[in-house]
């Protein structure tokens, strides 16, 4: 297996300091902690062997889905190298392997993965970024497999209205409330599957599958 490390960076990395890293990671476990969990068990629930986090941070979502028996072998990818480390360090215990890498050119074999994972990391890229993402996500995926994607949607509720302007990313969220997304991943060769939950009233949890 090759570990490709493009100078492109299709987000910005969120922390730049070791110290910076672990307020980042506190913050993450802290309000994003048992939403990592359900997300994982809807993942586990599928029953892949092969796990990709695509921006997986600080690498709890993994350190989560270790605890399924059925995943055998998890992998990562992440374009801040401090947070890569900071993962590694999260995940010393656990097989898995960590690359610094990005999303539009994944480190990964071809038809390598019986599923693929994002958190809040896709609003993060351009409209071509995206484009370029999933056509990597669809060339990694086994046929049949899934794409999971836990990102903005366009708001159901009051509170779902509220929380995107509110959102110091707002600005990056056209994409997703215009419902672009689900139009690039379907152009891109990705079936749309189901909505599995909504939390917030404007985050929600999506699976896709590949063909």
């Amino acid at each position: 297996m090759q570990h490709t490390h493009s100078h492109e960076e299709p987000y910005a990395p969120v922390a730049h300091t070791h110290g910076q890293h672990r307020r980042y990671a506190f913050i993450s476990r802290l309000l994003f902690g048992h939403i990592q969990s359900r997300i994982a068990r809807n993942i586990a629930s599928t029953h892949p062997s092969i796990v990709l986090d695509v921006g997986c941070g600080p690498g709890f979502l993994l350190k989560k889905l270790h605890v399924y028996k059925e995943i055998s072998t998890l992998y990562g990818i992440d374009p801040d190298p401090g947070m890569v480390r900071y993962a590694q360090s999260v995940l010393q215990n656990i097989s898995s392997t960590i690359f610094c890498a990005n999303a539009v050119l994944l480190p990964l074999e071809t038809a390598s993965c019986d599923a693929v994972v994002t958190s809040l990391v896709f609003h993060h890229l351009s409209s071509e970024q995206k484009v370029r993402a999933t056509k990597e996500i669809v060339r990694v995926l086994r046929p049949g497999k899934r794409f999971w994607i836990f990102d903005f949607v366009s708001p159901t509720n009051f509170l779902g209205r509220l929380l995107v302007p509110l959102s110091p990313e707002h600005r990056m969220l056209q994409d997703n409330m215009s419902g672009k997304v689900k139009k690039i991943l379907t152009d891109g060769g990705l079936f749309y599957e189901k909505t599995h939950w909504n939390v917030f009233g404007g985050i929600a949890l999506e699976s896709y599958r590949r063909a």
